[in-house]
């Protein structure tokens, strides 16, 4: 129900820079610039054709300022043209999205107002010489006083033109870094949200990881309960305590029932009662000195009740162990479980 109250909020969420670009401002800004850059180069034209007329070379400061004119006439009516175009008339795509990038805006005002500023201090120096006022007596021309004058003034309002382009420029670049320093806060703004986003989603993926792993313990038990409650073993095995059935007679009726039902029996052990499997180990030379006393060769070994194998195992571990020399003949073989201290096994059986 909440879903479509977060799609209407999250165009307000996202910031924009629209506020901050003031198109309007800029169009015209630039639209003035270009009018001071004619306005100077309408100024600064005279000063060096005088000049050249007369003296035959001009002034450097002159036509640095004029290279200047020259070089920066075009940037601001591309940055004045496209964008227009782009926003209102949606054309010119390109050339519109790059020369509305901030960093672009940045480059060009920064660039372009460092050769304004260097073009006024050139026309400055030329227009406030007191050499460039004066008149050569060696001039015969009927029309030098005049034109020489004339260009004089020209050098004069040349300089304020050029300082008025380069606080136009100023001005742009101060609207560009602006913009620029709210983008770079925009976009950190931005990759926050996504980070605290992306935390937000790892932390549930998390939460919905450990109810899983809380709830599958669970499901494994009773699938192990439900495992445990099913035979694995077409017959069944007594479960009497009392019930001592010797291997044979179980390896008997297991072959009937394999012959019976034309199956291939299985290689596996003989099955021992679990009572018989709780007595304590007996170690192998003791089970190896047992059955060669008793067993002749060439038969089968004979099976002993769990109940009577016992005692014979412990009477017969208690000699093993209190006889030293059977000890140190046959030394048992136990699991290391219960192996015993390797220093009180040697002072218990006096080994060096």
């Amino acid at each position: 129900m909440n879903q479509p109250n977060e799609q209407v909020d999250e165009p307000n969420l996202k910031p924009s820079l629209q506020k901050y670009t003031l198109l309007r401002l800029k169009t015209w800004l630039h639209i003035l610039q270009v009018i001071s850059t004619l306005l100077s180069a309408s100024m600064v034209a005279p000063v060096i054709a005088v000049q050249l007329r007369f003296k035959g070379s001009s002034a450097p400061g002159p036509n640095y300022v004029l290279f200047v004119i020259v070089f920066t006439f075009l940037i601001p009516i591309f940055l004045a043209l496209f964008p227009w175009l782009y926003e209102t008339k949606n054309q010119m795509k390109r050339c519109g999205k790059f020369f509305l990038k901030p960093r672009t805006n940045l480059i060009f005002s920064g660039f372009y107002s460092l050769l304004w500023m260097t073009a006024g201090i050139a026309i400055t120096t030329y227009g406030f010489n007191p050499d460039t006022c004066m008149l050569d007596s060696t001039q015969k021309a009927n029309d030098y006083a005049s034109a020489w004058t004339a260009q004089c003034n020209c050098a004069k309002a040349a300089v304020a033109f050029v300082w008025l382009t380069c606080l136009l420029w100023i001005i742009t670049l101060c609207m560009a870094v602006i913009i620029f320093w709210k983008q770079k806060q925009l976009v950190q703004k931005n990759l926050q949200h996504m980070a605290n986003a992306k935390q937000e989603t790892v932390e549930m993926d998390t939460e919905i990881l450990d109810q899983h792993v809380e709830s599958s313990p669970t499901d494994n038990n009773n699938h192990h309960g439900n495992d445990h409650s099913t035979p694995s073993m077409p017959y069944q095995q007594s479960s009497s305590p009392n019930d001592h059935t010797s291997p044979v007679d179980h390896h008997h009726h297991h072959q009937q029932y394999y012959s019976a039902n034309n199956m291939t029996p299985p290689i596996h052990e003989p099955y021992y009662h679990p009572s018989f499997a709780a007595q304590p180990y007996p170690s192998s030379s003791l089970t190896s000195m047992h059955l060669s006393s008793n067993t002749p060769q060439h038969q089968q070994p004979q099976y002993y009740p769990p109940s009577s194998t016992a005692p014979q195992l412990q009477q017969l571990q208690q000699f093993h162990y209190s006889d030293p020399s059977v000890a140190q003949q046959h030394p048992p073989s136990m699991p290391l479980a219960v192996m015993p201290d390797p220093q009180h096994y040697r002072q218990q059986h006096r080994v060096v």
